[in-house]
């Protein structure tokens, strides 16, 4: 009954619009991905499978109102049955798929349904929508913006873009202000998505709150921007928890999740002769329940770079972040830092891991040697924040079946891996991009306690983004 309520939402409001000179615009993604995850004997870790996910909106304006009706198809091929007996798991996405959706291999769903008004003050915008924290102002500086799309955004709160499904939220975005600067109030409930085929239905046993202030200056001579938010992330779903603790004790442990997280960022990109040079800086603090178990963590993150004004641009930058793990399973405090619905990938180019419990020290070139050709190299040296965590991966709920992250242990160790991976990405037209990924795994002692019989491994993708 639910689902059909959302499609005749969507026919009622695709009815409304054909009355207003409606606007039809959509996007293809096609991407095949092969994975080759460390290795399980008797199992298969080095897979190759294509998925597709078709998006075809319906938009209309009446005076200062503006609606959206925007349904998806999201078709998987050839995806294999790569999941092995814990602690190995689900190796890689291809086997999360598996998992989730058995035998189903394709869907359709509403991605967005919403009415935005737009006043003096400000945006009103209730329905369902994407969102993702860090975007909350506007910056022209292209230096600015890379920064705001690749390393400020999505790290708490995002539609985990990289995934075949991806997620939506229905509730509503108020904005207040300018471009430049801006309050932002958004209250939610996630969608099912990321790796559930079955879109449609609402997680209304997760709640997102969240609230921020961001502004931003641009100048000739140096452009910047800040932010301070304050977050809201509760869990309800009767699913077992990831966490350190003995399996006796999460199976037993039945409270909900209620995390507040209180963070900022400041980013800020100064422009001379020699060339640009950038600096972020990024951090939260948590505090609240998880479960019986009071939460009491930390996030922060420093990067820096200098871009020269050579041929092919070359902008180097360096960072290191941290997210806290647990150092003590039986004292009372969950200290691992909980992201919640987020978009791990562009934090995890090769998403094995993510934001929790991490310790990643990285350095990375950016090139484009001709306008429709952007570069990027990168090298990530990945430890545990705390040996006596776990070895996290996922990016929060997306079902109700599990808790939406994984947890593998660390065999008491903290050295997880080395991480080299070539991006490039080639604007064939307005209209269609394509987009190349490879990476080598170089697996730790953490990864050699989990997976003995080989921890190497490595991702290669190539995707296409049609825009019609």
């Amino acid at each position: 009954m639910k689902r059909l309520g959302m499609l005749v939402g969507a026919l009622a409001i695709l009815g409304a619009a054909a009355f207003a000179q409606p606007k039809v615009e959509g996007t293809w993604r096609l991407r095949v991905e092969d994975w080759q995850w460390f290795d399980v004997v008797g199992f298969d870790t080095d897979y190759t499978y294509a998925h597709s996910l078709l998006r075809l909106a319906l938009t209309g304006e009446t005076g200062t109102a503006r609606w959206t009706a925007e349904l998806a198809q999201a078709t998987l091929v050839d995806v294999p049955n790569a999941v092995a007996p814990a602690p190995a798991g689900q190796l890689g996405f291809g086997g999360t798929l598996r998992a989730v959706n058995g035998d189903n291999r394709a869907s359709l769903f509403v991605k967005q349904l919403s009415v935005e008004w737009k006043q003096q003050w400000g945006t009103l915008k209730v329905g369902r929508m994407e969102f993702a924290d860090g975007r909350e102002v506007a910056v022209r500086d292209a230096g600015l913006n890379w920064l705001h799309t690749n390393r400020i955004s999505n790290r708490m709160i995002g539609t985990f873009g990289f995934s075949p499904i991806t997620r939506s939220f229905d509730g509503v975005l108020v904005q207040l202000g300018s471009n430049a600067a801006r309050w932002v109030l958004f209250a939610a409930y996630p969608t099912q998505g990321a790796f559930d085929l079955n879109g449609n239905p609402t997680l209304t046993n997760v709640n997102q709150l969240y609230a921020a202030y961001a502004s931003a200056r641009e100048e000739e001579a140096s452009s910047y921007d800040g932010r301070l938010f304050w977050g809201w992330y509760r869990d309800s779903r009767n699913v077992l928890k990831v966490d350190n603790r003995p399996l006796a004790a999460r199976q037993a442990d039945g409270e909900e999740i209620r995390v507040w997280t209180l963070g900022g960022h400041w980013a800020q990109v100064w422009k001379s002769a020699a060339g640009r040079a950038d600096l972020l800086l990024w951090g939260a603090l948590q505090g609240g329940d998880w479960g019986q178990l009071r939460q009491s963590a930390y996030a922060l993150a420093i990067e820096a770079g200098f871009q020269f004004p050579t041929q092919w641009k070359p902008w180097v930058r360096a960072g290191y972040y941290a997210g806290s793990g647990d150092g003590d399973n039986a004292d009372g405090t969950h200290g691992t830092f909980v992201p919640g619905m987020n978009t791990p990938r562009l934090y995890a180019m090769t998403p094995f891991y993510n934001t929790m419990n991490i310790d990643d020290a990285f350095v990375q070139v950016v090139l484009a040697p001709h306008p429709r050709w952007t570069a990027r190299v990168d090298y990530h040296r990945l430890r545990l924040n705390r040996s006596s965590d776990l070895w996290y991966a996922g990016g929060g709920p997306f079902d109700n079946s599990s808790y939406g992250v994984a947890g593998r242990p660390s065999g008491g160790n903290r050295d997880l891996a080395h991480l080299f991976d070539i991006s490039l990405s080639y604007r064939a037209s307005d209209d269609l991009q394509i987009s190349l990924y490879k990476s080598w795994v170089q697996g730790g002692s953490v990864i050699r306690s989990v997976y003995p019989a080989g921890e190497d491994g490595g991702l290669f993708f190539i995707e296409a983004n049609y825009r019609f």
